[in-house]
């Protein structure tokens, strides 16, 4: 794994937001920012994605990153959580942020970043409070999440999805307090027990790796033609099928449908020959579909389309669509999830991984992804 990190110094111009650069503790291994007093809304975002790129590099014995710039070009801040902090719910009083309790988030999150290891994450940013009661809407509107922020204390905000017209709704109702299956210090025998995939010593740990060492998943604008095969990329951590797993993508009211009857192991890529075409019901967006007839888990983190690829390499040559860094759809299966964004709470609900699996992990062997709604995803099993 890549744990092993030498020191990152960044740039001027990142560290003039909080003022400079923390005094190195005894078992740090990356200098970040000393974070000072309340943080504003405006400057949330500019030091979240400095301590995020100070983790991509400096945790990272082969970052990813060519340096701190093209790191801050990935970032999500400024589209996921930087939105909600600019948004009339704030500007009107309807979502509070906290300026104290941010410096205090960050301050945890610096901590965690400058000794490489996982930052503690809650169901909500603890910075910011809504005031909509139980039973109150909080559907959120296309890519904007804002509302799913408004619950009150105590109260979280449930996501429901219609089987048929795949629409969203929202639900302020009381807060899950239990951890989920599987999440870190819960006592396995295997990583397939565990969110992250990673059991080490009887108990479920972080995948380092992924949380800082992982370059996000860029989807470039996706090309009008046909798919030819479909490709699934599986993470590795005690993941595998001995059953089928099926593909499907669709896009324009059309789908591609693929079947992959081999066994899939660790870590594996596979890419499998469009074998059916057809008319998809619902509303026109792309769609990925993932079905599993075992009960085994697989651990998926990337799913393709490709209009061209090399059966022998299991790779795209030339990809149409892809989904990574998935979003979660409700709270109901909270197994579903694996590892934390890249952006640690900058892009809501958001896990690099997530566990196809029918007995563990959420037990959901039928997942669909909304590639046109930051690669929602809805468990249909």
């Amino acid at each position: 794994m890549k744990l092993h990190a030498s020191t990152l110094l960044l740039p001027l111009f990142l560290l003039s937001l909080a003022g400079g650069c923390a005094e190195p503790e005894d078992d740090a291994k990356v200098e970040v920012l000393d974070i000072e007093g309340p943080v504003a809304a405006a400057d949330f975002c500019g030091i979240a994605d400095s301590l995020t790129c100070a983790g991509a590099l400096g945790c990272c014995a082969d970052p990813e990153f060519a340096d701190v710039d093209a790191c801050i070009a990935d970032s999500l801040c400024d589209q996921g959580l930087g939105a909600v902090l600019t948004s009339d719910a704030v500007a009107g009083g309807e979502l509070i942020y906290d300026a104290d309790e941010a410096g205090d988030y960050l301050r945890a999150f610096a901590d965690s970043v400058s000794r490489c290891e996982p930052h503690e994450m809650s169901a909500r940013p603890t910075f910011l409070r809504g005031s909509r009661g139980e039973g109150e809407d909080c559907t959120p509107v296309g890519s904007d999440i804002t509302n799913t922020f408004t619950c009150a204390s105590g109260l979280e905000c449930m996501i429901t999805v219609d089987a048929e017209t795949r629409e969203r709704k929202g639900t302020c109702g009381p807060e899950i307090t239990a951890a989920p299956p599987g999440s870190a210090g819960s006592a396995c025998t295997e990583g397939e027990q565990c969110a992250s995939g990673v059991c080490s010593d009887g108990a479920c740990t972080a995948d380092l790796e992924s949380l800082y060492c992982v370059d996000p998943v860029r989807n470039d604008p996706p090309s009008n033609a046909d798919p030819t095969h479909l490709y699934i990329d599986l993470a590795g951590s005690s993941s595998g099928s001995s059953g089928d797993v099926t593909l499907t993508y669709s896009n324009n009211n059309k789908y591609w449908r693929c079947t992959i009857t081999d066994t899939l192991s660790d870590g594996q890529e596979k890419v499998c020959a469009v074998t059916s075409t057809g008319i998809a019901i619902g509303p026109s967006d792309q769609f990925f579909d993932i079905d599993m007839t075992s009960n085994d888990g697989i651990r998926v983190d990337t799913v393709c389309a490709c209009s061209a690829a090399n059966t022998s390499t299991n790779k795209c040559t030339s990809e149409i669509e892809c989904a990574g860094t998935f979003n979660k759809s409700g709270t109901s299966k909270p197994g579903w999830c694996s590892d934390a964004s890249f952006n640690v709470w900058l892009w809501a609900n958001a896990c690099k991984k997530i566990w196809v699996d029918g007995d563990g992990n959420g037990s959901c062997t039928s997942f669909e992804i909304d590639a046109d709604d930051n690669n929602n995803t809805t468990c249909e099993s």
